[in-house]
């Protein structure tokens, strides 16, 4: 029921906002409700790209839920506003008059920067700059949205690293070399995608290193260095990756004792056998 409400409350904040806005924005007439409606989406378009670029992991989980939609919303009414007084302001943008579509999509494009903007920089007595303009109001509202999805998405992280690290250090234990499951979910995390980027690579190297290289993490229990690890790895694989990932080390280390435990035994054999 809870997944059914949000997603009616999300298609009706992206949809159904937009719309009545239109409208209301045309002298309440459906007629012409295009522009204006266009001008909305590239704002809510805008502020769907700033949430993605965010949340590397699981940008559409970041993007889709009350405080996302309320991050399109705020956007979406900026470019809405944008777009109302280029309209009814024609020697404004002189050059805009009788293209529609221009000016929505000037609304929609540039109305983050234009109420981002700063009309002047007042200092104080100590030193310290505070900016004065409608980037002052913006931009606190913004980052009170931007700050609740970011605890959202944290909780759920933590959540599944937790759980997932323990299953790690329950598979091999306290006192084992985490060195081999390590090695497997690197290697499985660098093998299984296949449009990494260079940056990405280096992201994994590097975590992986620090567990061979930390002093702190060398001496750290399996557990630590499993959620060490996993927080790493997350950002590259997403929540579904990793758990499939993390499923397929316990029956890797299962095979991996019984080669292991073979080998040993032909060793033992081999020395046993009669001498010359």
């Amino acid at each position: 029921m809870k997944t059914a409400a949000r997603v009616v409350g999300m298609v009706l904040l992206l949809l159904g906002l937009p719309v009545l806005l239109a409208y209301l924005g045309n002298d309440y007439n459906w007629a012409g409700i295009g522009t204006p409606l266009l001008a909305i989406f590239l704002g809510e378009l805008v502020g769907f790209s700033e949430i993605i670029s965010r949340y590397r992991d699981e940008p559409l989980r970041a993007a889709f839920n009350g405080y996302g939609g309320a991050y399109f919303a705020i956007n979406g009414i900026l470019a809405w506003v944008a777009f109302i007084v280029l309209e009814r302001s024609p020697g404004t943008f002189p050059t805009l008059v009788g293209h529609p579509y221009s000016t929505a999509a000037l609304a929609g494009f540039g109305a983050m920067a234009i109420f981002r903007s700063k009309l002047f920089v007042f200092r104080a007595d100590d030193g310290k700059e505070f900016p004065v303009g409608p980037d002052i109001v913006l931009s606190s509202v913004l980052k009170i949205v931007d700050r609740k999805i970011d605890r959202q998405r944290a909780a759920r992280r933590q959540r599944l690293v937790f759980d997932n690290a323990s299953n790690i250090a329950g598979l091999i234990g306290s006192d084992a070399d985490f060195g081999v499951a390590a090695n497997f979910l690197v290697v499985s995390t660098m093998s299984s995608f296949q449009n990494l980027s260079d940056t990405e690579k280096q992201q994994i190297a590097a975590a992986a290193a620090r567990l061979k290289n930390d002093k702190d993490l060398v001496e750290a229990p399996n557990f630590y260095k499993a959620m060490t690890l996993g927080f790493a790895l997350l950002d590259i694989t997403g929540e579904e990756g990793f758990s499939e990932i993390v499923s397929d080390l316990e029956p890797y280390l299962k095979k991996a004792t019984q080669q292991g435990q073979q080998v040993a035994k032909a060793a033992v054999a081999a020395g046993a056998g009669p001498t010359p």
